[in-house]
């Protein structure tokens, strides 16, 4: 389908007020994890696609993804079920 594009990710989210040292800290670790070429393979043979970044660049693809997704359920009038 023309335009159609699903994708998932993992990333890690802490508590919210968190100090931005320590923010930067753990970025800064699973950022350097994620460069060691044992872990790459390990997780392509998974079928993953390691990708690092800084944690404003998680925060503008979650907002980007949920600002996709609630149109979708928009346009789809998908609602809710109980």
């Amino acid at each position: 389908m023309p335009g159609y594009e699903v994708s998932g990710w993992y990333g890690v989210i802490g508590p919210a007020g968190m100090p931005k040292p320590v923010v930067d800290r753990i970025n800064r670790e699973i950022n350097s994890i994620l460069h060691v070429p044992e872990t790459r393979e390990l997780l392509a043979k998974q079928g993953a696609d390691p990708r690092t970044g800084t944690p404003e660049e998680f925060t503008a693809a979650m907002s980007s993804d949920l600002q996709k997704w609630a149109k979708v359920v928009a346009t789809a009038g998908i609602k809710v079920q109980r």
